[in-house]
């Protein structure tokens, strides 16, 4: 037992290491489309020019960002596209951690955890949903390393009584919510862990049950933790002041960080998902958690959620919590990326599948009659077992790779290559619009272009941010409706030089024609140029 958490360490450190391997061999080469992943350029654009990303602003992300913008290593999208592999990595090894504390109640002393806790990680490593965001620019890797981190601390400090632990959890917590606001899911978790019983009840009267003024005690401690860590929120209202060309919100009033934190601007997108598609969306959102399972993990899980409402009930209840919450979250939102929220509960769903796996385990080598120790059959199942990790591994890679998708950045490239100088560009979507922004703000090119998203002309900020960038461009009556700005936006243009459109889909004036440009759409006059 003395040499189990040296052998689990070095574990979670293997299946970190070889987690990171795999997504850098998969990592997208610079700007990228791939994997749902288009708010890249937006978020590296925020990150470069000091600004603020879409709602919810994401300032953990922002300053991580920071660190890694100074790799002398690839482009500055390749660097990003690095920081989600490394996120991704840590909650592979966080996973390992965590699984390998929750087995610890079912198998004191058994050689088994570390080799278990091992494959669950690795399985969570190469599922679909974590590969596919840990090898382009997007803020779920971390999300997912959050999580697990909290889940490894809460599970220690639950083990063990110690205060200093539950207040790491929490400032980890806050500094997470940072990065992304869908951690509020492990609130519930938190609490039934926080409230059950100690491990140590029993053993140290001091801790037993944990007494009410020492879990009030317990409980402002952490809460105080948790305002440190969430007060990273504080660096976007700084961010703002600097006016970069990418400024969500306009943070620098309240009512702008409001509108920007509570993402007032996807509000209708929340619980909005129509009822006719509900069972639909619910039973593919089930069928890709089995996907993350793979073949054996369905069973083993199974297993697994029984074994824990044995031996540690308010786990099994935490985890199908917060799990639940995750799962109405995402089926519910009205957008065809929200499976990305199921990414933590794929680390529970390792969780359930480790302690299947482990009652496997046990039964196998009773069976064979093999003690629990350097035998060769226990050697055999120990190495065999890792065999279940490359299920994933082979299922997923071929859709997962990133490695070479380089439609964003041809697209970029081709599109300020191709127009004239001083001309204006008008986007619609994040797909046309992100990656322009990367190439023309945070890489500096085409300067001389003028560059604007339609769409979002509807909100004050980005009116203000449009004038304070291009002060030569009167922006047209803010009162019509947005096919109407655009509308007068393009005459606006038109009077100055070349106007293109990335899409057809805004609605011209009679006297307008759109003239196919390449990739975009060259707006001229009828009878003229």
């Amino acid at each position: 037992m003395a040499t189990a958490p040296q052998h689990i360490w070095r574990v979670a450190a293997l299946a970190t290491l070889l987690a990171f391997i795999v997504y850098l061999i998969t990592l997208a080469p610079s700007i990228t489309w791939c994997n749902d992943g288009a708010d890249g350029g937006d978020l590296i654009t925020a990150t470069v020019t000091g600004g603020v990303p879409h709602p919810s602003g994401y300032p953990t992300y922002l300053l991580l960002g920071s660190l890694f913008v100074h790799l002398p290593l690839g482009d500055l999208a390749w660097r990003f596209n690095l920081m989600s592999a490394v996120g991704a990595a840590c909650a592979t090894g966080f996973t390992v951690l965590a699984v390998a504390v929750s087995l610890q109640r079912m198998s004191q002393g058994e050689g088994h955890v570390p080799w278990v806790a091992g494959v669950a990680g690795m399985t969570f490593a190469f599922s679909s949903l974590l590969w596919s965001q840990a090898v382009v620019a997007e803020v779920y890797s971390w999300n997912a390393c959050f999580a697990a981190w909290i889940w490894y601390l809460m599970l220690r400090a639950r083990a063990s009584g110690k205060v200093w632990l539950w207040a790491l959890a929490a400032y980890v917590f806050g500094l997470g919510l940072g990065n992304h606001l869908s951690l509020l899911a492990l609130v519930p978790a938190g609490l039934v862990l926080f409230l059950s019983p100690s491990e140590k009840v029993g053993q140290d009267t001091d801790t037993r049950s944990f007494c009410a003024l020492r879990r009030a005690a317990v409980a402002v401690v952490a809460l105080l933790a948790l305002a440190a860590g969430a007060a990273v929120y504080g660096v976007l209202p700084l961010r703002a002041t600097h006016k970069a060309p990418v400024n969500w919100g306009g943070a620098d009033t309240w009512e702008g960080f409001v509108w920007l934190v509570t993402g007032q601007a996807y509000a209708p997108m929340v619980a909005a998902l129509p009822m006719a598609h509900l069972p639909g969306r619910l039973l593919a959102a089930l069928a890709l958690l089995v996907r993350q399972a793979a073949w054996w993990g369905v069973p083993a899980a199974y297993l697994g959620i029984r074994a824990l409402w044995r031996y540690d009930r308010p786990v099994i209840v935490a985890t199908l919590i917060s799990g639940l919450v995750l799962l109405v979250y995402a089926v519910g939102y009205n957008t065809s990326d929200s499976y990305v929220y199921l990414i933590p509960l794929g680390m529970m769903l390792a969780l359930w599948m480790a302690w299947g796996l482990a009652e496997g385990w046990r039964y196998l080598l009773s069976q064979i009659g093999a003690p629990h120790g350097r035998s060769a059959p226990t050697q055999l199942v120990r190495w065999g077992i890792w065999v279940l990790a490359l299920v994933p591994l082979v299922a997923n890679y071929r859709m997962v790779d990133a490695s070479r998708d380089w439609r964003a950045y041809s697209f970029g490239i081709g599109v300020l290559d191709s127009v004239e100088r001083g001309a204006m560009i008008i986007t619609e979507t994040a797909m046309d619009t992100f990656p322009l922004w990367y190439f023309h703000y945070a890489e500096g090119r085409r300067p001389d272009i003028i560059l604007i998203n339609g769409n979002l002309l509807a909100y004050k900020w980005y009116r203000d941010s449009v004038r304070h960038r291009y002060p030569s461009v009167e922006l047209p009556d803010i009162d019509d409706h947005p096919v109407q700005v655009v509308q007068k936006l393009v005459y606006v243009g038109l009077a100055r030089g070349a106007v293109y459109l990335t899409t057809p889909h805004w609605s011209l004036p009679d006297d307008l024609r759109l003239i196919p440009a390449g990739v975009l759409y060259r707006v001229e006059r009828k009878g003229g140029s």
